[in-house]
């Protein structure tokens, strides 16, 4: 009995050996799949990375290469900016030469924005001044002297001022560009010319130049004497106008006969001695449109009108009868105002832009028959 038990019992112990020693087996040949499956993952996984370390790789250098055409075209972008922003530069420089009423050059003498305020206050002073000066002189305190004649005799020096000026300026820039030329032409001659007398001990050189008075158009650089004319409007303020003042007043008493021939209210003759006594305003006149024709471009005094516009401000009305406007010979009534006379010019600048209206006296229509 007790020998078929431990039989039973051994041959249950031999088959559970049996079924681990399966079990284990089984287990084995899982773990050796499970081995070769990670293998093949971990070869794959190596795979991949080195794909993407080359694909990595070959970002990096596309990356450079593109980083190097962009830092070269940067450069040449920036080199062409750089010669952009010179030539505007230059362009802007020129064209401040040539036209200041849009830009101003702040640090400069005689500009712009300080002309228009001095001729407004020449206006209420050297003006205002004159006027007293007249009165004063001729003694008469009638209304139509004192609102009419005084102060147009005083806008006829003005004009002629300006007249005398202009015509000084445009003769001054022929003779600018016609030194100009003969100076490129004759360069080497005047230059030696020039050295042997600094050579010599020389205490001074003559420069004679002959020039044709006939005025024609030339070929000249334009920049130099674009730069003769921004000097000349930088010492407008100090030049001498001295050899101005006998043109003026010569004009000054062309304009005052013409004056007294077309209106015959007017009893102030022509005096020397009236001019005499406003030289100080003369001379003011001179310098004060030699600031404003000496500009880039040029200012203007407008008083050749002879109808009413935006830039007139009408003070009152003409009623001498030499002056009275006449009825349109349809009988239809006047819709436009005819200036009988300037009392004060009107200042526009170099683009007719109104710095200061103009102070004018208009006809009173006379009654048809």
């Amino acid at each position: 009995m007790t020998d078929n038990v431990g039989q039973e019992d051994s041959e249950r112990l031999k088959k559970m050996e049996g079924e681990f020693r399966a079990t284990i087996l089984e287990r084995d040949e899982e773990l050796k799949e499970l081995k070769q499956s990670f293998h093949d993952m971990k070869e794959k996984a190596k795979s991949i990375i080195s794909a993407r370390n080359e694909e990595l790789n070959q970002l990096k250098c596309r990356q450079n290469e593109q980083k190097e055409k962009f830092k070269a075209l940067w450069e040449s972008k920036d080199q062409e900016l750089r010669e952009l922003t010179m030539r505007l530069a230059h362009l802007s420089e020129n064209l401040m030469k040539k036209d200041q009423r849009k830009v101003e050059n702040t640090v400069a003498a005689n500009r712009p924005s300080e002309v228009e305020n001095d001729f407004k206050e020449f206006f209420d002073n050297e003006r205002m001044d004159a006027i007293d000066k007249m009165q004063q002189v001729y003694g008469s305190e009638e209304e139509s002297d004192i609102g009419i004649s005084y102060p147009r005799l005083a806008c006829i020096i003005l004009e002629a001022a300006y007249e005398q000026t202009i015509e000084v300026k445009e003769s001054a820039l022929h003779v600018f560009k016609e030194i100009i030329n003969i100076m490129i032409e004759e360069a080497p001659e005047q230059g030696q010319k020039y050295l042997s007398v600094e050579k010599n001990k020389q205490l001074s050189y003559r420069v004679n130049f002959k020039m044709p008075t006939c005025r024609q158009e030339m070929k000249y650089p334009t920049e130099v004497v674009d730069a003769l004319v921004l000097s000349l409007k930088e010492t407008a303020h100090l030049c001498s106008l001295e050899s101005l003042e006998k043109g003026v007043r010569k004009k000054i008493m062309d304009k005052w006969v013409s004056w007294l021939t077309e209106e015959k209210s007017c009893k102030f003759s022509f005096s020397h001695r009236m001019l005499f006594q406003l030289k100080d305003y003369i001379q003011a006149c001179i310098r004060i449109t030699w600031r404003m024709i000496i500009q880039v471009p040029p200012m203007q005094l407008e008083y050749k009108s002879t109808t009413l516009k935006n830039l007139h401000k009408k003070v009152g009305y003409h009623n001498v009868p030499e002056v009275c406007s006449r009825p349109p010979s349809n009988g239809q009534a006047s819709v436009v105002d005819e200036i009988a006379c300037y009392l004060w010019p009107a200042l526009l600048d170099g683009g007719g832009r109104i710095i200061q209206a103009g102070e004018v006296l208009c006809k009173v229509e006379a009654q048809a028959k």
